[in-house]
């Protein structure tokens, strides 16, 4: 086994995430890299790679078992500061 294969391994126990449960966006580490500084928010963004939350799994790491959306708790956020 390489070191990168423990490695992933050694995250996914840490996270206490089982095989074959990890996001496949992010591969269990509930980050991943964009391609530019918009990230997951959208809109206008710099041509810069940029490290932020999974958009799929929201950080859990797991693919079943998603957080909540970071997109609805800003846009309900948005709602209420309007009220």
């Amino acid at each position: 086994m390489t070191n990168r294969l423990k490695m992933r391994e050694m995250l996914l126990v840490e996270r206490n995430i089982g095989e074959g449960e990890e996001c496949p966006t992010c591969q269990g580490h509930g980050k991943r890299l964009y391609g530019s500084t918009s990230t997951w928010r959208g809109g206008i963004g710099g041509q810069a790679f940029t490290t932020d939350v999974c958009d799929s799994c929201w950080g859990s790491g797991l693919k079943d078992s998603p957080w909540p959306s970071h997109r609805e708790f800003y846009e309900m956020k948005r709602r209420l500061d309007d009220v």
